[in-house]
């Protein structure tokens, strides 16, 4: 865990120094204060910048999945809900013996026509 985030440190103050030195070539004028690695204030700014990006970077890795399942509960909140296992029967009452409604018991057992 320390080690990626380091790692993400590391690498984003290595696109931070690339990203200044094509900044001061093309502003020449800023390159006295781009290209001075020894500057200590551009190295503190330089330091606390890509800490802060590594640290947003690492809490978007590791809370992805806290974050897309909030968003998505917003946006279709039924997709995140387990559903009970369900089955859809259809019954054909046999001709002429059909009285009305009638009450199925939970646990009753169904064949098909087939007797599968």
């Amino acid at each position: 865990m320390k080690n990626w985030k380091a790692s993400l440190y590391l690498q984003e103050l290595a696109w931070l120094r690339e990203k200044m030195k094509l900044a001061a070539k093309e502003h020449p004028h800023l390159a006295a204060f781009l290209d001075n690695p020894y500057d200590p204030d551009i190295q503190r700014l330089m330091k606390g910048f890509s800490l802060l990006t590594s640290n947003v970077l690492y809490t978007v890795e590791d809370e992805f999945p806290q974050i897309t399942h909030e968003m998505l509960d917003r946006i279709w909140p039924h997709t995140l809900r387990p559903v009970p296992p369900t089955t859809i029967i259809q019954f054909t009452p046999n001709q002429g013996i059909y009285q009305g409604a009638v009450d199925i018991p939970q646990e009753a057992p169904v064949t098909t026509a087939e007797g599968v």
